[in-house]
């Protein structure tokens, strides 16, 4: 009776959550429909030959001037490019020198040095209304510092270094500013000139950029558009929810002890007393992703059966909890600092990897653990050996492909990602529509089911649920569109469906293989 109480009160706590997180989804995907604003800036030691009036006419708005050079007879002033039209942003890569004139001056403001957070030039800068450029792929904890201290005037910023100009074709060059822009919320484009071009060519090279980013729904300038923050008790709510979610996990596993459960679950609840904040929405983004695909494991593998229709089932049910997961994941995420990447979601490793062990546990429960007496007997045989080692080899690539690793993308690869994104606007992760989903649905079908094939289904379950961990990561960007994210989910899920089902076709035609391997 107890059990059941704790249930019904557990699943009414995740209910209203889920709820609640629907609304905050809503308007921040109202937001992201107004914040279309950008801005093109270049560095005023890279405009030598250029008139002013041409880059403004070349769609830039604004100009960038070092801190070093501010004291330069030679060098371009904040007033100059005023009267030109553009913005002035200033590049803090030393101590500000003394007696310059700053008020008014500078609509923009990026480091490049190691400056203090309290850095009184940037304090003052940043009272006055200056927004802060957050480069990508640079350190973050200046900006972090300075947005605990109240300073929330952050957009993020994009630039393509020198020598990468250098090897990336033209049309590679503007899909990249174009895929910056709508997938990964970048406002504010550092243009450099493509080395060994003339001023010609670099002024129709800026055009191209700008012409690009606004064919796409965007326009320049106005970029004061604040992401919308939820109030505390909607924090509460959510964080309810995941002890909520906790409970649910705790009375699966451990069911003959539902007081224990309860107390888990309240311990949980409680961080929420002495834990607020950005760390507090870490702290449940990484629960949601850890106990998300490990409650869905709980709930749907001891209902697998065999078949085509099964397998179906078992993708689509499995896919439902995680993308509710997902959208519970985004409005945990739905804060400021999160939207422009000044905090982000922790633990990406930990929630791809520990999800499929934990499914494999919970599979070998049911199986009582026979399939692994026959993958040790297996893996003496060449064939079993490679298989095994060819799964650490995938997890090992998978794990160094979780960051940002371009340099491991090859130019197959980068080719196979344009044409995905041509065809399908957003494209689909290779983990999802080629790895995770098929053997999600094979492993729902009953696909090496049988005595001297069973030792091989963990690997399904285990491969399987790195795709349904991967739609939560897919979530966990905050920075990405919420609509485009649905979209990239929708789309991986959908060839995930269509790779799975033609596998089982052909295991279908071949009389289902009666032994694997």
């Amino acid at each position: 009776m107890m059990k059941r109480v704790l249930w019904i009160v557990a699943i009414a706590m995740l209910a209203v959550s889920l709820a609640v997180s629907l609304g905050v989804d809503l308007v921040r995907v109202r937001w992201e429909a107004k914040n279309k604003g950008f801005v093109v800036l270049v560095r005023a030691d890279e405009t030598k030959g250029i008139p002013l009036l041409k880059l403004a006419e070349a769609g830039i708005g604004a100009v960038a001037i070092r801190a070093s050079s501010l004291r330069e007879e030679n060098g371009l002033s904040p007033t100059t490019i005023h009267r030109q039209g553009l913005k002035a942003a200033l590049i803090l890569d030393r101590p500000f020198p003394q007696g310059v004139k700053i008020k008014d001056q500078f609509t923009f403001v990026w480091e490049e040095g190691n400056l203090a957070p309290d850095d009184p030039l940037l304090i003052e800068l940043l009272n006055q209304g200056s927004i802060l450029i957050q480069r990508e792929f640079t350190e973050t904890s200046l900006a972090r510092n300075l947005w605990n201290a109240g300073f929330h005037r952050v957009v993020r910023g994009h630039e393509i270094p020198r020598e990468e100009l250098l090897k990336t074709s033209r049309t590679a060059i503007l899909a990249r500013w174009e895929r910056a822009v709508r997938e990964r919320g970048i406002r504010a484009l550092i243009l450099s000139p493509i080395p060994g071009d003339d001023p010609k060519e670099i002024l129709k090279y800026y055009h191209e950029v700008t012409a690009r980013i606004a064919d796409g729904g965007h326009h320049l300038g106005n970029l004061s558009l604040p992401p919308p923050e939820p109030d505390w008790p909607v924090a509460i709510v959510f964080h309810l929810g995941i002890s909520a979610l906790v409970l649910l996990v705790s009375l699966n596993l451990f069911g003959h002890l539902p007081l224990a459960c309860l107390l888990l679950s309240l311990n949980v609840g409680a961080l929420a007393l002495g834990v607020r904040g950005i760390l507090l929405r870490q702290i449940d983004a990484l629960l949601l992703a850890l106990l998300a695909p490990t409650y869905g494991g709980l709930v749907l593998l001891p209902h697998v059966r065999s078949g085509w229709r099964s397998g179906a089932r078992f993708l689509l049910l499995f896919s439902a909890i995680s993308l509710s997961a997902g959208a519970l994941l985004g409005a945990i995420l739905a804060h400021p600092a999160f939207l422009v990447k000044v905090a982000q979601f922790r633990g990406v490793k930990t929630a791809l990897l520990l999800p499929p062990f934990i499914g494999v546990i919970i599979y070998s429960r049911s199986a009582s653990w026979g399939w692994l007496k026959g993958l040790l007997r297996s893996s003496r045989d060449l064939l079993g050996a490679l298989l095994l080692l060819a799964s650490i080899a995938t997890v090992t690539f998978i794990l160094l492909r979780s960051g940002n690793t371009d340099g491991l993308v090859s130019g197959v690869e980068e080719r196979v990602r344009g044409l995905l994104e041509s065809l399908l606007i957003a494209r689909p992760r290779f983990k999802e529509f080629l790895l995770g989903h098929p053997l999600l649905f094979l492993f729902g079908a009953g696909v090496c089911h049988g005595q001297r094939s069973e030792r091989w289904r963990p690997f399904l379950i285990f491969f399987g649920l790195i795709g349904q961990v991967s739609i939560l990561n897919t979530f966990a960007h905050a920075h990405t569109p919420l609509l485009l994210s649905l979209l990239r989910t929708g789309n991986g899920l959908l060839l995930g469906f269509v790779f799975g089902m033609g596998i089982y076709l052909i295991a279908f035609l071949m009389k289902r293989v009666p032994r694997c391997f």
